[in-house]
């Protein structure tokens, strides 16, 4: 029944577009607005490069040594060695304790 009525629709409204297509007439002039196009100007930033902590030299061996009188000597590896900073940091705490 649905089915029916669903077709009967489609019908009555296909029928009722073809008796009007008489009446659709052509646009004879169309305005378009004009749209202005500016160029957009994006900054790239170069990233920086990734940290590779030294794994010999003079500054290694310092923050060994520091952080062999930690009482986590593991951990303060991994935290002198995590970054440029903390490298720095290290350092400066071995200097300052006499180890360089």
């Amino acid at each position: 029944m649905k089915q029916s009525f669903g077709i009967f629709a489609v019908s009555v409204f296909l029928i009722s577009c073809a008796s009007n297509s008489d009446e659709i007439k052509p646009l004879t002039s169309t305005t378009l607005s004009t749209t202005t196009l500016q160029e957009v100007t994006t900054l790239a930033t170069t990233p920086k490069p990734a940290f590779h902590p030294p794994d010999e030299g003079e500054i290694f061996e310092t923050i060994v040594k520091l952080c062999d009188l930690a009482f986590n000597s593991l951990k303060c590896e991994e935290d002198c060695f995590s970054s440029e900073t903390n490298l720095i940091d290290c350092s400066n705490e071995a200097e300052e304790i006499g180890l360089e």
